[in-house]
């Protein structure tokens, strides 16, 4: 794998992940996951039953999926025209930290 990697690199000219993608992603994943652990812990894990329990996990699951994609876009991972290929586009593309607004 690691020799397939080095063959791309050496034949694509173009860096495959930048230190500053690799960093905003990181970044995002660890808030998450200080969130959601925050999350379970002042919810609590008690038994809440099975509806309970597919409430809090599905709470977490979109809170915690919008917390990352919004540090994703924050993060400039994506341009505004990768932004509008994806469903919704046009409303994720106000969620870009603009520049010229400050």
């Amino acid at each position: 794998c690691g020799l397939l990697l080095f063959r791309l690199k050496s034949i694509v000219a173009v860096p495959l992940l930048s230190t500053r993608f690799l960093g905003t992603v990181l970044t995002a994943a660890a808030v998450m996951l200080l969130f959601l652990k925050g999350y379970l812990y002042l919810v609590g894990t008690d038994d809440f039953g099975r509806l309970g329990a597919a409430l809090q996990s599905v709470s977490a699951v979109l809170i915690g999926g919008f917390l990352f994609l919004l540090l994703i876009i924050r993060g400039r991972v994506f341009l505004e025209e990768e932004l509008a290929l994806f469903p919704f586009g046009s409303k994720l593309i106000h969620l870009l930290a603009r520049k010229d607004l400050r």
